[in-house]
Formats: structure tokens, sequence, C-alpha cells
């Protein structure tokens, strides 16, 4: 606080250093306060000015404390979503493991049908390999009788 003239009454100072945020948090991302002033007069007259900056620990606190809030809460959506990823792909990995085992019993000469899944994409997929299967092994049965017919001719 200064008088009219601009000779300090009183001062205050806090100590310095003690930011409640780690000291590389500090200095990557530094906060100046601007200075506030404010006039004090009795009626009309001026007795002095009180001039104000305010300690930037209060504003590093906050800032360190929505740091750290944000980190959590972007680690455990991180979580969560790799769990729900993880449970998307093992539905998926199924009825795909199970037309890639028709697709190779119809090489091994097996014609197998397979459960259409729930999943609309997949579903489309087994319908076309079970019709493919169904022709496959009319085709060879139709061709077995047909060579078993010459055979006996």
């Amino acid at each position: 606080m200064t008088d009219p003239e601009g000779k300090t009454i009183v001062e205050r100072r806090a100590a310095a250093g003690d930011f409640d945020a780690p000291e590389w948090f500090v200095r990557r991302f530094p906060i100046t306060a601007s200075l506030g002033e404010a006039q004090i007069c009795s009626g009309w007259k001026q007795v002095g000015t009180v001039h104000l900056v305010s300690h930037s620990r209060f504003a590093y606190r906050a800032l360190w404390s929505s740091t750290l809030e944000m980190i959590a809460a972007l680690s455990l959506a991180g979580l969560v979503g790799g769990y729900l990823g993880a449970l998307v792909l093992r539905r998926l990995r199924q009825p795909l493991n199970a037309v890639i085992g028709q697709a190779r019993a119809i090489s091994e000469r097996r014609f197998i049908t397979i459960e259409e899944p729930d999943v609309p994409e997949l579903k489309q997929l087994a319908t076309a390999m079970n019709a493919t299967v169904t022709r496959l092994k009319d085709m060879f049965e139709e061709e077995a009788g047909w060579l078993e017919t010459v055979r006996r001719g």
C-alpha cells in the first residue's frame, strides 16, 4: 500500500518457490499474474493505493490438479475402450473362424455348413459360403453319379 505521493506504507510478500506442482511443470507452463490496483479514499480525500499481485501458486495447484485428473480420465477411457474393443473382436473372431474352417473343409472335399452369425456383414458371408458349399456338394454328387453310370455302362 502506498500513500498518494507513492511512498510505501505497508508491504507484504509471500515466500517464493512453493508452487504445489512439479518444478518441470512450472518451467514448462509459465504463468504471470498482472498487477491489480485500487484507490483507497476517505470521503473525497485519497488516502493511498493498494497494489496487488496474486501468487501463481494457486493457479499452478489448480492446473496441476486438473492435469492429473485429465490423465486419470483418459487412462480410464483408454482401458474401457480397449476392453470393449476386445469384446467386439472376440464377437467377430468366432464367426470368422467358422468361415475359415468351412473354407478349409471345402479344400479337403468335406462339405459342411455353418450357423449364420448375428453380425450382419458376416451373416451375408456365411450365407454365401453355405450356398457355395451346397452347390459344390450337389455338383460333386451329380458328377459321382455320372461317373458311376459311365463306369457301369
